[in-house]
């Protein structure tokens, strides 16, 4: 195990008499003396403030390593203080503390000119131990050999074993708590699934999410007991947190589904359509927020300076900016569409090149189903500088034709039809009888041409085709009753010096 805890095997060769003059000091002879292959607890003790006998020492001193493995905390000694008279930047203070995010508690402290695990950290150590080794998981690192012939991977045979048995538990466990937990979900939803919104498969994910979430908690406190070599349980302690947060992730995903869904419900018992259009907006905004928050977590538990790397990536900003304008305007086109409300979802919409019924305001493109059932998706950025003819805002629908009669019509005849079809729209019940024309428009060059112009009060295009049918068969028969005949183009060529008598006689 000569390369468990951040150090060379060429340090470990050259280990420093234990004068614990500095941080660097006191930790490496506290580590190094509790090797496998270097084992002398006594010299490790050293490292414990004064205070408790030899051996409550040599048991701290164990423990401490112990919690560091457990946790998968990696020493790296070339990182650690050689300063005699180091302070904690913080506090000012001779303190210093190895690993200030995952182990505040833990820290040494410089007492009588010597460094030493502080007496604050010696009177914790006991419950640090339980937290990590609960349940008298620690049994296995009393009864376990420290040393062992056989070898594999670097791992004992007992501790492969012990790999196989906690892989063995979790798999049952994850199959048993899944059920356990679906069959308690399906009855909390309402029996067979009584709440829709729901629905079974967010419930089965649900379910799995949870049951991960347990086992990798359960297997978090079996690991310890099995003494992995620290590079091996520093990878498996930051592997099991990754899994618990991407599961958080996707179980936070599940719940902003089933809360649209159900919002969703909602929204379509009202009248103002605003709310559909903002579900799926502010549904991607939480779930890029959750995303985020869980690549950021995953960043950190990694090691890595999310704050110099979000530094970096600010600086590149402007160059990713400049090459995606594109993007960005249309961003900006979905801010506009959202405030100024130019059409709503289900609104029929006539644009540039495009016309059909909205389905989706997204952030990048507005999605639009035609008229043959096609879906297209236009940029915001396009439509936020475009001319949209909104049909769906419509209260009336207009109803304008132009009457054409032949001039054999008498004027008598045309008094009678254009009073006619004005009491047409008085009678009708859908057709307003306001802000209606009915007039002798123009004398044209081949008919008399009359206005006719109503708006119908009708919820959608195909009851106003059946209303506009309607009317035009009534105007036909107003019009046959009357003798009246529509007019349509037609020419007269006169052709000179034709004489047609001497063309019959000839």
């Amino acid at each position: 195990m000569l390369m468990t805890w951040g150090v060379s095997a060429q340090q470990l060769s050259t280990a420093p008499d234990p004068t614990l003059e500095s941080p660097y000091n006191t930790m490496y002879i506290h580590l190094y003396y509790l090797q496998a292959d270097s084992y002398q607890p006594g010299i490790a003790a050293e490292a414990i403030a004064p205070g408790p006998d030899s051996a409550t020492s040599v048991d701290l001193a164990i423990k401490i390593k112990q919690i560091f493995d457990g946790k998968g905390l990696y020493v790296r000694l070339n990182e650690l203080p050689q300063e005699e008279n180091y302070t904690d930047s913080t506090s000012r203070k001779p303190y210093y503390t190895p690993f200030p995010r995952y182990l505040p508690e833990v820290y040494l402290e410089r007492i009588n000119g010597k460094w030493y695990y502080s007496r604050e950290t010696v009177a914790l150590i006991p419950a640090l131990h339980d937290k990590v080794f609960p349940f008298g998981a620690d049994i296995l690192t009393r009864i376990l050999p420290i040393r062992s012939d056989f070898r594999l991977f670097g791992l004992a045979l007992w501790q492969l074993l012990g790999i196989m048995l906690v892989l063995l538990i979790c798999y049952v466990i994850h199959a048993g708590v899944s059920l356990l937990f679906r069959i308690t979900l399906r009855f909390l939803t309402g029996g067979e699934y009584k709440w829709t919104f729901i629905g079974k498969e967010s419930v089965r994910k649900l379910a799995r999410y949870l049951s991960i979430i347990l086992v990798v908690w359960l297997a978090r406190m079996m690991i310890p007991a099995l003494q992995l070599p620290i590079k091996g349980s520093e990878f498996v302690n930051k592997s099991l947190n990754i899994v618990i947060a991407v599961m958080i992730m996707l179980i936070a995903m599940v719940i902003v589904k089933v809360l649209r869904a159900r919002a969703r419900e909602v929204a379509l018992r009202t009248e103002n359509r605003l709310d559909e259009q903002l579900l799926p907006i502010l549904t991607r905004i939480i779930n890029i927020v959750i995303v985020t928050a869980t690549i950021i977590y995953i960043l950190r538990t990694l090691n890595v300076n999310v704050t110099a790397l979000i530094a970096g990536l600010s600086i590149g900003g402007l160059a990713l900016a400049l090459a995606a304008q594109d993007s960005v305007k249309n961003l900006i086109g979905s801010v506009m569409i959202f405030f100024d409300k130019p059409f709503k979802i289900d609104d029929y919409i006539v644009g540039s090149g495009f016309e059909g019924q909205v389905v989706e305001v997204g952030f990048r493109s507005t999605r639009i189903k035609t008229l043959d059932t096609s879906i297209i998706s236009v940029p915001n950025g396009l439509i936020a500088n475009m001319h949209i003819n909104n049909m769906g805002v419509r209260v009336y629908r207009l109803f304008n034709i132009m009457l054409s009669v032949t001039y054999q019509t008498t004027p008598e005849q045309l008094e009678e039809f254009i009073q006619a079809l004005r009491q047409l729209i008085i009678d009708h019940p859908i057709v307003q009888d306001e802000n209606y024309y009915v007039h002798l428009r123009e004398m044209g060059q081949s008919s008399i041409n009359i206005m006719f112009r109503c708006y119908l009060d009708v919820p959608g295009f195909a009851e106003e085709l059946a209303v506009k049918e309607e009317l035009y068969l009534t105007i036909l028969r107003m019009a046959a009753e009357r003798g009246i005949e529509f007019a349509y183009p037609t020419t007269t060529v006169f052709v000179e010096g034709f004489e047609p008598d001497k063309a019959n006689k000839d």
